[in-house]
């Protein structure tokens, strides 16, 4: 499978099929990843929680919303931190993701719908053994580093 290509500047001639917000769901030292669907683009890989932004919703909004749709949990936008957007270029598709943190307190119960077969809390050395949706190796590398910052 072909890596992505990820900007933390829009690339020159980038055209956005979609934009969408990923989901940094983070709780005891670890990420919340879910094993999406054989169906689902992308199927039979792990990736965070989120998806794409509906009309007129900002990403913030969108992240509030797929986090609640694809895994039961709720959350405020104050509990949310927007961290950057980021530019992906995907086989046949270009992207801009938008990077959310959603730090957590206590351990939520994990309400799957039908995109994910599977929920997992992963650490950082977990994560990378894990078979990821493209530029998610990446994208994860600038969340870090905007946590960081």
């Amino acid at each position: 499978m072909q890596q992505a290509e990820v900007f933390i500047e829009r690339p020159p001639l980038f055209s956005p099929d979609v934009e969408a917000s990923g989901c940094y769901v983070e709780w005891g030292g670890k990420l919340l990843f879910l094993f999406r669907a054989k169906e689902k683009a992308e199927g039979n890989c792990w990736g965070v929680p989120g998806g794409k932004l509906e009309v007129g919703e900002t990403p913030e909004e969108a992240a509030i919303r797929e986090l609640k749709e694809e895994t039961g949990i709720e959350v405020i936008q104050s509990q949310i931190q927007f961290l950057r957007s980021l530019y992906m270029k995907k086989q046949k598709m270009q992207i801009i993701f938008h990077l959310i943190h959603v730090p957590l307190e206590k351990e939520p119960i994990v309400l799957l719908n039908h995109e994910s077969l599977e929920a997992r809390w992963v650490t950082e050395k977990e994560l990378f053994t894990l078979p990821l949706v493209q530029g998610s190796k990446e994208a994860y590398a600038y969340y870090r580093e905007s946590l960081n910052s």
